[in-house]
């Protein structure tokens, strides 16, 4: 947890030293905000469905972020109780990878230029697929951190890649709104995830045992296969439109 503290200190205090917010009159909230926010969320929703292929790629990215993100979550508690790692082990393995996920990011990136957002996506998934695979079959030492090394390297593949995509795919005009989208289906996935892998686990340890977090994994597996099926079917997106997105994501900053 110290270590923790240190990094958010480390990357966080920038932003509270140097940047400065404007200034804006506050308004009391009223119970009528959150029906409109319902309200301006089904209008995003409308919006996303006249782009081709953005909503199908939004819907996607529920399916793929869901294993993604429930892995963050339960993967240090995992290699403890499945995996028969101290607390200390893991905490270093998992330092590891993080370590391994911002040197693959910069590799996806470079992929990406050259192969297009959607196909490299498409092989981040694969590589996740791959390493859940390992990790369902063999709960063990070796192959759990040879399949951490899989993760960790696609981790920083779909933190990257997926946003190229969203900048191809949205018109950008709305790309401030697409991304507030892209974001909300991220976090719920963030939520959804580790509700199924803890009831999972919870129904099945006392019967099943060790196995209850295989069947777990597996269920992420699961999801993951779903979601690049879905991705499967989105258009690549035209290069203008990122440039034209980010040009447009820029000037929204410098207001």
């Amino acid at each position: 947890f110290v270590l923790v503290a240190g990094l958010f200190l480390v990357f966080a205090g920038p932003l509270f030293l140097l940047v400065r917010e404007r200034e804006r009159a506050g308004t009391p909230f009223r119970t009528t905000d959150a029906v409109r926010s319902f309200g301006q969320l089904a209008q995003t929703v409308r919006h996303a469905r006249q782009a081709p292929g953005l909503l199908r790629f939004i819907v996607a990215r529920f399916f793929y972020s869901d294993p993604v993100n429930t892995a963050i979550v339960v993967m240090s508690a995992f290699a403890v109780n499945a995996i028969g790692f101290t607390e200390g082990q893991a905490l270093q393995v998992l330092l590891i990878l993080t370590v391994v996920a911002v040197i693959a990011s910069l590799g996806w990136g470079a992929l990406a230029d050259r192969w297009g957002p959607r196909r490299t996506l498409l092989a981040v998934l694969g590589v996740w697929a791959v390493g859940l695979t390992i990790i369902t079959a063999f709960l063990e030492p070796v192959p759990f951190l040879f399949a951490g090394a899989l993760l960790g390297a696609g981790l920083g593949g779909v933190g990257v890649v997926d946003r190229l995509l969203l900048l191809r795919l949205a018109p950008p005009d709305r790309i401030g709104e697409m991304f507030g989208l892209y974001g909300l289906v991220g976090k719920f996935s963030a939520v959804t995830g580790p509700i199924i892998y803890g009831i999972i686990v919870a129904t099945l340890l006392e019967g099943l045992e060790r196995d209850a977090y295989r069947v777990a994994i597996a269920s992420l597996f699961v999801l993951l296969l779903v979601g690049i099926w879905i991705l499967r079917g989105v258009p690549e997106g035209e290069p203008e439109n990122e440039e034209a997105a980010t040009d447009a994501l820029l000037e929204g900053m410098s207001r």
